[in-house]
């Protein structure tokens, strides 16, 4: 039981989730727009591993990897490691064209931060307003990538 707000950015097309679970307070998204993860610098995983000084930072993906691939694949304790090798498994069985379909973005996984519920409150409103504005900002550079190359074509 618990409460929550959904922020919504109508622009992305992104839900942010942000409320109270049972004795922790959370704030999470999904990675939208995935695809463009190809795209990013070395800024955009700087910004990503920032998260982690805020609270208690999740990587939640929704790929599993196989007993045969588990050797080659597994990894629980990098962030960075953990979506690059989603987003490369999807690229790859895309490349192969073996039937298959892209999943929506929302697949490759979400970036939840916690807080235990005796945070006092000013801290916890501090730390997610910087996690949030992170987020947001990770998100809007994945999105912007499609919306603003064909406006840079022109």
């Amino acid at each position: 039981m618990g409460q929550n707000l959904l922020l919504r950015s109508e622009k992305m097309n992104i839900t942010f989730d942000w409320g109270l679970d049972s004795n922790e307070y959370y704030l999470e998204s999904y990675i939208m727009h995935a695809d463009n993860l190809r795209h990013m610098n070395d800024d955009f995983w700087s910004d990503l591993l920032e998260l982690r000084t805020l609270g208690h930072f999740e990587y939640t993906g929704s790929d599993y990897i196989s007993a045969k691939e588990r050797p080659y694949f597994e990894n629980k304790t990098s962030t960075v490691f953990q979506i690059m090798r989603n987003f490369m498994r999807y690229q790859v069985k895309k490349m192969e064209g073996t039937n298959y379909q892209q999943p929506p973005s929302m697949d490759l996984g979400q970036l939840v931060l916690k807080w235990h519920v005796d945070t006092d409150f000013e801290t916890l409103l501090e730390q997610t307003c910087k996690a949030f504005k992170i987020l947001y900002s990770l998100n809007y550079k994945l999105w912007k990538i499609n919306h603003l190359a064909p406006k840079n074509r022109k």
